[in-house]
Order: structure tokens, then C-alpha cells, then sequence
């Protein structure tokens, strides 16, 4: 039989997942900045003083919403026992596959398109984007160059900026292009081009030539 206290709890939970997706409807309709909490709250059927129980301003609901998001991807860090070490090419598709999926779905494009519209305005947006989506992954990519077995393959002075050189070949093709030009369409198997190419093109200019 569940108590009183951990059926209060479920309720709690249920409440906060309600806010947290009916956030996700309402910030990528209207925006940032029309985005209004009583209209969040009413899309989740809740009260806006149960709103604001859970969030305390909208800066905060959008920065765990965004959290959410990135959490359903699965950017993670993989286990050693994953990651082979003898074939780089394998590992960093292994490694980008959470993220890869989060930069080409639908309604991560949806919050790119706020940003262009609304990042100077809202600057937090565009800090929350980099702190939830981008920075995992980007650490995620250092810790897999720092690692010996790794390093010894690779000629890299700065892993932070090899990082950054490889988000970009992918952010490239799956954010600019599709953001800038909404017509465009990326079959799984054209994903899958973009990334083995920009992982060809990340090795071209670190690996180590073979003696």
C-alpha cells in the first residue's frame, strides 16, 4: 500500500512533468518573450500558485525544460568498455549519437530559431542552450582526447578547441542549415553521412600519421 507521503510525492512529480511539457508547447509557439506562465499553466491544468511552487520564474521553467529535453538524448558519457581505443572513427560516432540526435530533432531547431529571434534580448537563452545541450557533450569530447590511449594517436595542443572544431563541423550541417533554410530535410541515412564525414575531417587533421 503506498503511504500518504510518496502518493503526495507521485503527485508532485506528475505535476511538475505536466508544467515541464506543456512548457515545451508554449515556449516554441509563441516564443520567449510571449511565452506567458498563466497560458503554461493552463495548458498543464494547473493552478498558476501550483506553477510557481515549482518554478519560481519563467528563466528557470525554461532552463529546466531545456534540461529535459536533452535529457530524453541520453548525452552521457559512455563507459571505457564501450570505447575500443583502436578504432577512433567508431568511438566518436559512439560517443555522438546522444548528441547528434539532440541537434537534429524538430523541436531542438524550434529553440534555435528563439535564439536567433530572441537571444539579444533574452541572453539567457542562449546561456542555457550551452550550459543544458552543448557543454556535456563538448566535455564529454575532452575527456575521450584526454584519455591516454586516445592522446597517443591524436596531435592535439588544446582538446577544448579540437572540441569545439568538431561541434562545429556537426552543428554546421544540422543547426545552420536547417534553422536558416526550414525547407531543408536530413534522411537517417544523410544523418549518417554528415556525421561519419565530419569525423573523417576531425582525424584528417588531428591523427597522428602512421609511420
Amino acid at each position: 500500500m503506498v503511504s500518504l507521503d510518496a502518493y503526495r510525492q507521485n503527485i508532485r512529480i506528475e505535476k511538475r512533468r505536466a508544467i515541464l511539457e506543456a512548457a515545451v508547447e508554449v515556449f516554441l509557439t509563441e516564443g520567449f518573450q510571449n511565452a506567458g506562465m498563466a497560458a503554461i499553466a493552463k495548458r498543464a491544468d494547473v493552478s498558476t500558485a501550483t506553477l510557481y511552487k515549482h518554478f519560481s520564474s519563467k528563466d528557470q521553467l525554461f532552463g529546466e525544460m531545456v534540461e529535459m529535453h536533452v535529457n530524453q538524448f541520453q548525452v552521457l558519457p559512455v563507459g571505457p568498455e564501450k570505447l575500443s581505443a583502436h578504432d577512433l572513427k567508431q568511438d566518436l560516432n559512439k560517443l555522438s549519437v546522444g548528441f547528434v540526435n539532440l541537434i537534429s530533432d524538430q523541436r531542438t531547431l524550434s529553440v534555435f530559431r528563439n535564439i536567433i529571434g530572441e537571444g539579444d534580448r533574452f541572453p539567457i537563452i542562449q546561456q542555457l542552450i550551452y550550459e543544458k545541450g552543448r557543454n556535456p557533450f563538448k566535455n564529454l569530447l575532452i575527456d575521450f582526447l584526454n584519455r591516454e590511449d586516445v592522446a597517443v594517436q591524436l596531435a592535439i595542443n588544446d582538446c577544448g578547441l579540437a572540441a569545439e572544431w568538431y561541434i562545429g563541423l556537426l552543428s554546421y550541417w544540422l543547426i545552420f542549415v536547417p534553422v536558416f533554410n526550414p525547407e531543408t530535410t536530413y534522411s537517417d541515412s544523410r544523418i549518417s553521412d554528415i556525421v561519419n564525414e565530419s569525423i573523417e575531417m576531425f582525424l584528417a587533421r588531428y591523427r597522428v600519421p602512421s609511420s
